[in-house]
């Protein structure tokens, strides 16, 4: 009989990112998008006041607090895939590691 190979493979799995050097660079990251994020949400009265355009235009169209947090959402989402799998990648052999960064480049680029 044949053993099967026990791998932990699961979209759940590879979205929580793996405790190592990898979740400490998430979680600097996501503190600054944090801090942004609430910085902007406090100070900016108008949308005319944010200087990002993309984000000026998510905030007109749906309001501040609305078109903000969509905006932070959508762009920040491939970085912190991108992230979460390469946390996971290091434990891979490097022939599986090249396609799943191959996948992870063209997921954060088609965003």
């Amino acid at each position: 009989m044949e053993k099967k190979p026990n791998l932990p493979i699961s979209l759940k799995h590879f979205i929580i990112p793996k405790n190592n050097h990898w979740s400490k660079r998430i979680l600097l990251i996501f503190a600054f998008i944090l801090f942004d994020y609430l910085s902007t949400m406090v100070f900016c009265k108008n949308p005319s006041e944010e200087a990002n355009v993309y984000a000026r235009t998510f905030m007109k169209w749906l309001g501040i607090p609305a078109g903000l947090t969509l905006f932070v959402f959508l762009a920040n989402l491939p970085i912190y895939v991108t992230l979460s799998l390469d946390s996971h990648l290091v434990k891979f052999p490097m022939k599986i590691a090249i396609i799943v960064e191959l996948f992870t480049i063209l997921f954060s680029h088609g965003s």
